[in-house]
């Protein structure tokens, strides 16, 4: 994956999870009303879909991060750890939010993988890292 395809897909994550979380923050209750959720049920929808907004958005940043350590040093490793990042935040994420929305049951087994993914590619940009050496030393 290149520098540019990630500042892009980082840029876009960012801005669907700003989105998102407005939603989240003005609204989504109230479509969790209409759907025909009460009380407690709305209460952990709410955080559900919360919990999804906050990963999306730490890992949009994160997917900007690894997207200039490809420019600075390009490595297979730097870039399946932005392969790994971004298939978690789908599944992660994008399960989370399905679900909450009315999708179907079996979407919450899904998340784990989706935070496997995510712990897979953290792993990768700590190796990655590692791996850089110094330019002044």
């Amino acid at each position: 994956m290149s520098s540019r395809t990630l500042f892009t897909v980082a840029g876009l994550c960012g801005a669907i999870g700003v989105a998102l979380g407005a939603w989240h923050a003005h609204g989504l209750d109230e479509f969790f009303s209409k759907a025909g959720h009460t009380g407690e049920t709305v209460s952990d929808r709410m955080d559900d879909f919360g919990t999804a907004v906050r990963y999306q958005m730490y890992h949009a940043a994160v997917l900007g991060v690894i997207g200039l350590m490809l420019a600075q040093r390009p490595s297979k490793i730097t870039s399946a750890a932005g392969i790994c990042i971004l298939l978690g935040v789908l599944l992660f994420s994008g399960c989370l939010y399905a679900w909450t929305l009315g999708g179907p049951k079996w979407l919450v087994h899904i998340v784990p993988f989706g935070g496997v993914s995510l712990l897979a590619g953290w792993v990768m940009v700590a190796i990655a890292g590692w791996r850089m050496t110094s330019k002044t030393g």
